[in-house]
């Protein structure tokens, strides 16, 4: 794909597969447990052990007790941590959270920033816009907004590389409605 997608809140194997078989970039599980979308690190393990592809990103959120976020880390190998709501290195702008994706072996600047808004693409600012143009660098900037599959011609004036989307409930084990997915992933350009 030519717009790379990140997948955040990941809380079950039935999305974990249907995210992997599209050929997502990368899948993440939060590990925040003041989170309502934490995930155990039993079920993570479980999950992450059924999919290939992606790769896997544990999102930390604002965890503020080190010793439990070090046991999680010590328990589950992935290779990825997002660091978010100015907890890790970039802070927040303008209501907009700004976050790293950022390799565990690597302490140096990320290269995939995520940028999170309650807003819709297109409530956005020119300042929020010229925001984006600035921060872009030399970096991969992926956009974390609702979106719907009618705003892709918007999503791509603003010449961004990734986009998020997230996971959900299942209705019940194994069984969930895609139709708003599908139509995102069918219009991605290629």
């Amino acid at each position: 794909m030519k717009t790379k997608i990140k997948i955040s809140s990941v809380n079950n194997l039935t999305d974990a597969r249907y995210f992997a078989a599209w050929g997502v970039e990368f899948l993440g599980f939060d590990i925040n447990p003041e989170s309502p979308a934490f995930i155990s690190p039993p079920l993570f393990k479980e999950i992450s052990e059924w999919v290939e592809g992606p790769q896997i990103v544990l999102e930390a959120g604002k965890i503020v007790d080190k010793d439990w976020l070090h046991t999680y880390l010590e328990q589950n190998p992935a290779s990825i941590i997002q660091w978010e709501y100015g907890y890790g290195p970039i802070g927040s702008f303008n209501g907009f959270e700004v976050s790293a994706l950022q390799s565990r072996n690597d302490n140096l600047r990320s290269e995939n920033i995520v940028i999170q808004s309650t807003l819709g693409i297109n409530a956005f600012s020119a300042q929020d816009l010229q925001y984006l143009i600035d921060i872009r660098d030399s970096r991969s900037i992926y956009l974390d907004v609702p979106f719907l599959h009618e705003e892709w011609d918007d999503f791509m004036n603003l010449n961004l590389d990734g986009l998020v989307l997230r996971g959900g409930l299942e209705e019940k084990t194994g069984f969930k409605s895609y139709d708003e997915l599908d139509l995102i992933f069918e219009n991605i350009p290629s």
